[in-house]
C-alpha cells in the first residue's frame, strides 16, 4: 500500500499546497509513504508547510515532502517538524526537483530522515539552479547506506547552487 497524507497533482497547471496541521502517512507493506506529494508536469509547484509531518514506510521509500515539476519552478517553504523513516529503502525529509527550472527550499523546521538499510537525505534539491536556506536543524541517519544532511545539484554546467543555512546539519 502507498500512504499519502496530502496529494496534489496537475497534468497541465500549477500546484499549490498549504498545510498547517499534523500529517501521518504510514505504509505498512511494500508501498511508499508521502507526507505531502505535490507534482505538475509543465506547471510551477509550491508547498508551504507549518505542520508536523511523519512519513513511515516498512519496505518502500519515505518522503516528508515530495515536490516535483518537469517544466516549472519548485518552491518549498517548511517551518514544521518532519520525520521520514524507511526500514529497508530510502528516506528524504524534503525532496524538491525540477528538470527544466529552478528549485528553492527554505527550511526553518527540524528535519529527521532515517533509513535502516539504505540512503537517508535530509534535504534534496535538484534543478537548473538550486537554493537551500533556513535555520532549522537537519539530521540524516542510516545503518548501512549513505547519510546526507543537505544535497543540492544543478542539472547542467551553468547552474548555480546556493546553500545558506544556520541550523545544525548532522549526517551519520
Amino acid at each position: 500500500n502507498t500512504a499519502q497524507g496530502i496529494t496534489a497533482l496537475a497534468q497541465y497547471g500549477d500546484v499549490s499546497v498549504t498545510n498547517n496541521g499534523s500529517i501521518i502517512a504510514s505504509a505498512q507493506t511494500i508501498g511508499n509513504a508521502f507526507g505531502i506529494i505535490a507534482s505538475s508536469n509543465p506547471g510551477d509547484v509550491s508547498v508551504d508547510n507549518a505542520g508536523s509531518i511523519t512519513a513511515t514506510s516498512v519496505s518502500g521509500r519515505a518522503y516528508g515532502i515530495y515536490a516535483y515539476s518537469l517544466y516549472g519552478d519548485v518552491d518549498v517553504s517548511n517551518s514544521g517538524d518532519i520525520t521520514a523513516t524507511s526500514t529497508s529503502n530510502r528516506a528524504w525529509g524534503i525532496y524538491a526537483a525540477s528538470i527544466y527550472d529552478d528549485v528553492s527550499v527554505n527550511n526553518d523546521g527540524d528535519i529527521v530522515a532515517k533509513s535502516t538499510s539504505n540512503a537517508a537525505t535530509g534535504i534534496y534539491a535538484f534543478g537548473q539552479n538550486a537554493t537551500i536556506t533556513g535555520y532549522g536543524d537537519v539530521t540524516a541517519t542510516t545503518t548501512t547506506g549513505a547519510a546526507t544532511g543537505i544535497f543540492a545539484q544543478a542539472i547542467d554546467d551553468y547552474g548555480v547552487i546556493t546553500i545558506d543555512v544556520s541550523g545544525d546539519v548532522t549526517a551519520s
